[in-house]
C-alpha cells in the first residue's frame, strides 16, 4: 500500500497546487479523491491527453449498424413462417411437418459438423429428423431441412421477459419436483451421446423441447458440441451421471461417483474410469423417478454396487450405515 502511495502521488505530483505528502501522512483513497478533486474542478481537460473524460461519454451509445441489426432482427420475427432463432442461424417453416434453419456467416466445415452433429441426434432418436442439406453457392446461405417438432413437443420453459433457464441448474436440491425430473431424464440423454462420442453444449431450456404427453425431453441446436474419445469421453459421460444423480436426490452419489472418476484419471486408469463411470450410468437409467425432498437419502447398497473400490473410501466418504 506504502509503494503504491508513494508511486500514485510521485506520478502526479506535478497536477497539485502544493506537494503532496506521501506516506503515512496521506492514505491512498485521499490521494484518490485529491486527483478526482482535481479533475472536476479544472477546466480545461485537454492538458490531460492520457485521460477521457467520463462527461464525454454518452450512456447507451449506438451506431448505424446496431441499429440496422435491430431493425432487421425486428422486421424477422414479424415474417409469418418465423419459428426461432438462435445465436448460429433462424428457423423458419418450410412446408407441411418441415422446419428450415438457415445458417448466414458460418463456414462450410462448421455448418456440416452442425448437420452431423443433428444426424447423430436423430438417429438415436434424441433430435428432429434430418430431411435435406442445402447451399447457396452465391450468397454463402446454408439450410439445414429438418422435422417440425412443434406439433408433439411445446417448450420446456416460459421465458418470456427472461432469460433461458440452464438445465443443470435444475438438478440442485430444493428445485421443484416437474423439473427435475426433466433434468433426470435430460441428463440420461447426455449421458447416451457421451457414449456415443458427442458431448453436447449449451444445453439450456432455449435449446430443448419436451413431449406433450410424456414430458420427454428432444435436443435442438446441436451446432456446439465436441467429439469425445479417451479420457474426455469419461468425463463426459462422468458429467452426465453425476448431474442425473444431482437431479434423482442423491447428490452423496454424484460426489462419489466424481471423485472415484477422476482418482482412476488422476491414476491414468482411464479404462478402470471408462468401466466405473458406465456401471454408475447404468444405475441411473434405472431410476424413474426423483426422490421427493424429504426423501432424499443414500442407499449404500447402490454405491457399493458400483464399483468393490468404494469400500476402500467409504472411511473417507463417510457412507451411512446399513
Amino acid at each position: 500500500m506504502l509503494l503504491f502511495n508513494n508511486i500514485l502521488a510521485g506520478k502526479f505530483k506535478h497536477l497539485f497546487r502544493k506537494p503532496t505528502p506521501v506516506g503515512n501522512n496521506l492514505s491512498l483513497l485521499e490521494s484518490l479523491a485529491k486527483f478526482a478533486n482535481y479533475l472536476d474542478n479544472k477546466r480545461d481537460n485537454s492538458q490531460l491527453p492520457v485521460f477521457i473524460s467520463y462527461k464525454n461519454i454518452t450512456p447507451r451509445m449506438q451506431t448505424d449498424e446496431m441499429r440496422a441489426r435491430v431493425a432487421k432482427r425486428k422486421e424477422i420475427r414479424q415474417r409469418p413462417d418465423y419459428v426461432g432463432e438462435g445465436r448460429y442461424g433462424t428457423v423458419y417453416s418450410h412446408g407441411p411437418g418441415l422446419v428450415r434453419k438457415e445458417i448466414v456467416g458460418e463456414g462450410l466445415r462448421e455448418v456440416q459438423e452442425e448437420l452431423n452433429n443433428q444426424l447423430l441426434l436423430a438417429r438415436t432418436g434424441l433430435g428432429a429428423r434430418v430431411d435435406s442439406y442445402e447451399r447457396d453457392p452465391h450468397g454463402g446461405m446454408q439450410s439445414i431441412i429438418m422435422q417440425d417438432l412443434r406439433d408433439n413437443y411445446k417448450p420446456v420453459y416460459d421465458n418470456r421477459g427472461g432469460r433461458n433457464q440452464i438445465i443443470d441448474k435444475w438438478s440442485l436440491p430444493g428445485t421443484v419436483d416437474k423439473y427435475r425430473q426433466f433434468a433426470l431424464e435430460h441428463q440420461k440423454q447426455m449421458g447416451m451421446l457421451a457414449l456415443q462420442g458427442m458431448h453436447l453444449k449449451d444445453r439450456h431450456s432455449g435449446n430443448l423441447m419436451q413431449h406433450k404427453m410424456t414430458g420427454r425431453p428432444i435436443q435442438l441446436d446441436p451446432g456446439i458440441a465436441s467429439h469425445v474419445t479417451g479420457k474426455d469421453q469419461v468425463k463426459a459421460l462422468m458429467q452426465a451421471t453425476s448431474q442425473g444423480f444431482k437431479a434423482s436426490g442423491q447428490p452423496d452419489v454424484a460426489d462419489i461417483i466424481l471423485g472415484v472418476g477422476h482418482e482412476y484419471l488422476e491414476q491414468g486408469k482411464v479404462n478402470e474410469a471408462w468401466n466405473f463411470t458406465k456401471e454408475a450410468f447404468a444405475n441411473l437409467q434405472k431410476i424413474k423417478k426423483p426422490l421427493p425432498i424429504d426423501k432424499q437419502i443414500v442407499s449404500q447398497s447402490l454405491l457399493l454396487s458400483l464399483n468393490p473400490s468404494l469400500k476402500r473410501l467409504g472411511g473417507g466418504i463417510n457412507l451411512p450405515p446399513f
